[in-house]
């Protein structure tokens, strides 16, 4: 399950060894989400027009012909109301504006005043064709909307403003803030589930051949739309199995591959017992004391919201998290004592960024705190 990573100022050449190693990885595993975007990852500017939606053309591949979310670079604006009260529309169409599917969020998805990407799942993923359009109308007012931002983009011009059933080009060499994820899976993104273990329980496994673990485990995940995160060494043979429940299936793989396995934080966790001791029962709180900048109070509700795809074969520490980085497009410094080279194999697929980052550094002493829009990490002081 690769991921379509982008370099920033302090990790570029992370990023480009993940890159690599990723298509390595996406071949053994077959393929994963995208993000694919017009813009660069800079706003330039923000508008919210009360008579039109914001509609931009992406374009997709044959090997991810379905859409699972909507990305937006956004900010609430108006005071005194309810925002989970206060709904928006979102379209994906053809090139041609024939609407292919129809979802809608809510405005709490945003910060007022701080800009974040929210990102909002369709239902049901839709399949569209090479290129395809999505539309966003948050049918503002002069007291209550969402700012979308915008970058300026030289090389292309594929952002409108959709009016009625009309589309007039946005300013030229600019591209609103809106991108899609799209996947080779039709499986909506994994949801909460509130009972992990009685969920697994209740959800029979098929028969599963004699193969690779982390692969095995991953055909468990499909079957019970639950992340399976495996921090386990790479090829790791396991034996075949009859059909039972997921739970079950997943005690048998453990116990005969001499692993074992626990949930945390909406996730199933697959790993040595040592390295399972080594992550707490509760997710950290991400909060602190005192007010809080903006771009830091943007990146936190980013990293508790947006969900990565990790894909690591005897990767290093640092080539794993930028993984993470390239998904939100965030910096990484790293403090001295951190062995940035010590090698990780950890597969999971659309699990929250902030539970991916704990999930890479807990087991491994570290720990991390934003500073701007930058994580620094750090020995984790016990």
């Amino acid at each position: 399950m690769g991921v379509d990573v982008d370099g920033n100022a302090d990790n570029t050449g992370a990023v480009r060894r993940a890159a690599a190693l990723l298509v390595l990885a996406a071949s053994v595993y077959g393929g994963g989400d995208r993000v694919v975007r017009r813009d660069h990852g800079e706003r330039t500017g923000k508008q919210s027009v009360a008579v039109s939606g914001h509609a931009i053309t992406h374009e997709s591949s044959s090997e991810r012909p379905f859409v699972r979310s909507v990305l937006i670079y956004g900010a609430r604006y108006g005071e005194g109301n309810d925002p989970s009260r206060k709904g928006f529309h979102v379209a994906i169409c053809d090139d041609k504006f024939r609407i292919l599917a129809r979802f809608s969020g809510d405005y709490g998805a945003f910060i007022q005043g701080v800009f974040t990407w929210a990102e909002i799942p369709l239902p049901k993923p839709v399949r569209v064709p090479p290129r395809f359009t999505v539309v966003v109308d948050f049918t503002p007012t002069a007291t209550k909307g969402v700012y979308v931002g915008y970058g300026n983009v030289a090389e292309s011009h594929s952002s409108y403003f959709r009016i009625g059933s009309r589309e007039q080009p946005f300013a030229k060499g600019k591209e609103w803030m809106i991108r899609a994820r799209t996947s080779a899976s039709d499986r909506p993104l994994p949801r909460a589930t509130r009972d992990l273990r009685e969920a697994l329980r209740a959800t029979p496994a098929p028969q599963l051949e004699a193969a690779d673990l982390t692969l095995m485990l991953a055909r468990l995940s499909r079957a019970c739309d639950i992340p399976i995160v495996t921090d386990v060494p790479p090829r790791v043979a396991a034996p075949a199995l009859p059909p039972s429940s997921v739970e079950a299936a997943l005690d048998s793989l453990t116990a005969s591959c001499g692993v074992a396995w626990d949930t945390r934080w909406a996730v199933v966790y697959v790993a040595s017992r040592e390295r399972l001791g080594e992550i707490p029962l509760a997710s950290p709180d991400l909060g602190g004391d005192g007010p809080t900048p903006p771009d830091v109070v943007a990146l936190r509700t980013e990293l508790a919201r947006r969900r990565v795809d990790l894909e690591c074969v005897d990767l290093p520490l640092e080539d794993a998290v930028a993984q993470v980085s390239g998904w939100l497009e965030f910096h990484v410094r790293w403090k001295a004592g951190v062995d940035r080279r010590q090698r990780i194999t950890i597969s999971a697929e659309a699990i929250r960024a902030h539970d991916a980052l704990h999930l890479l550094l807990l087991p491994r002493r570290c720990s991390y705190r934003i500073t701007g829009r930058a994580i620094e990490i750090a020995p984790l002081e016990r």
